[in-house]
């Protein structure tokens, strides 16, 4: 779920964004926003520069981490289909 928020939230955000992935690892045991590690594949758009995508990537990605507890609270409270 939260991968799929992520990259959802680059699509819609990201000017110059045609396609995006992203992939979490976390280890048991430990918390789910600080995984070992974050990657995103993201295919751009003609004439996207780069190093802005990048950044603002990292920025998405980080700010969602910060509020898995608010994605947490609306799958307890039914807000998103897990079947």
């Amino acid at each position: 779920m939260l991968t799929h928020r992520v990259a959802q939230r680059v699509y819609e955000e990201v000017r110059g964004v045609r396609e995006c992935y992203i992939w979490l690892c976390s280890q048991i045991g430990e918390p789910i926003d600080r995984p070992k590690v974050a990657a995103a594949q993201v295919i751009l758009d003609r004439g996207a520069r780069r190093s802005r995508v990048l950044r603002q990537v990292r920025e998405v990605l980080d700010r969602e981490l910060g509020d898995v507890r608010t994605l947490i609270q609306d799958l307890a409270a039914g807000k998103y289909s897990v079947v």
